[in-house]
């Protein structure tokens, strides 16, 4: 027999043995009806010689004693014999086709059998220094697949970080914008009247507009995916951010513009303002009086500020 492996070269040698088992039955149940059926036939034979010697002695009218079998006796007999006949026609039917099944399935077996032996012995016959390098190689690959499992780890903790901690800034930018909002309204009613002022009030309402809707782009959910590489805004973090934002509030609530200063500081908070992208400097300069969507880049006049805040509500949702 062959010799055991790693592998499990015996793991069908007990259908192999059931095999043989019923192999074996079947041949001996075969056997069987083969004998019943020779028996069946010798008292046929006998019956149909006693017959025969009735009915010649019937003709020469030499009579006998004893008592004559029946004639119903004999059908009977003879349809039981067709009968057995007929089964074992059957069973030696059903045994062949299931002796040719078996014997297939031993084949199929043996086959595999031997594949695994050729395998095994593969193996057995392999150089060590072949096994060390498998054995190298998986560890390599493993440990390599363990690194990029932790370092994907250490990353989504430090972005759920990072994220937690723009959305409080956000969050406090927006409470500023708000609050901002109600000094502008404030602003001005008070400055109602005065038409001299007009052009600083309409820069002031157009620098503040732009802020809330940076703020309303940033608080979108497309601001927190850390996968978009193309994404036209960047939040900048640290002293130039709070600078630039700083600088917004200066401008919006320094003083009123017949005050001395207040000139000076909205001149100030644009030198002090972070440049935008290059590719949209050329476009400020050029629509200096219109509205822009921080989003879509679409431009709207002065006079529909209210048609620019649902455009831009619309937008970032």
């Amino acid at each position: 027999p062959p010799a055991r492996g790693p592998l499990g070269g015996w793991r069908k040698v007990p259908r192999y043995n059931a095999l043989c088992t019923l192999y074996h039955e079947s041949a001996q149940q075969l056997k069987h009806l083969q004998l019943q059926l020779a028996a069946k036939e010798a008292t046929v034979r006998e019956l149909r010689g006693s017959l025969a010697r009735q009915q010649q002695q019937q003709q020469v009218g030499v009579g006998e004693a004893g008592a004559e079998p029946a004639r119903s006796l004999v059908e009977s007999l003879l349809e039981q014999l067709g009968q057995a006949r007929e089964r074992l026609r059957d069973s030696e039917r059903l045994s062949a086709l299931r002796v040719e099944a078996l014997s297939q399935e031993v084949q199929k077996l043996n086959q595999q059998l031997e594949e695994k032996n050729a395998e095994i012995e593969k193996m057995i016959n392999q150089p060590p220094y072949e096994k060390e390098r498998e054995i190298l190689r998986l560890q390599k690959s493993l440990a390599e697949r363990e690194k990029a499992q932790a370092t994907s780890d250490v990353l989504c903790r430090s972005l759920t970080d990072e994220t937690h901690q723009l959305q409080r800034k956000l969050a406090s930018t927006a409470e500023m914008c708000q609050h901002l909002a109600k000094c502008l309204e404030e602003k001005q009613r008070k400055e109602k009247g005065n038409s001299d002022d007009q052009i600083a009030t309409e820069r002031s309402n157009q620098v503040f507009l732009q802020l809330l809707c940076f703020v309303h782009v940033l608080l979108a959910p497309e601001a927190f995916d850390s996968r978009d590489t193309s994404s036209r805004f960047r939040v900048h973090t640290g002293n130039q951010n709070h600078m630039h934002i700083q600088t917004k509030v200066e401008h919006l609530r320094g003083n009123s513009p017949g005050q001395p200063g207040a000139r000076r500081t909205a001149s100030q908070s644009e030198q002090t303002s972070p440049p935008a992208d290059n590719g949209n400097s050329g476009s400020e300069g050029r629509a200096q009086g219109e509205l822009r969507c921080p989003h879509c880049m679409r431009f709207f006049s002065d006079e529909l500020s209210d048609e620019f805040l649902k455009h831009v509500t619309e937008c970032c949702q």
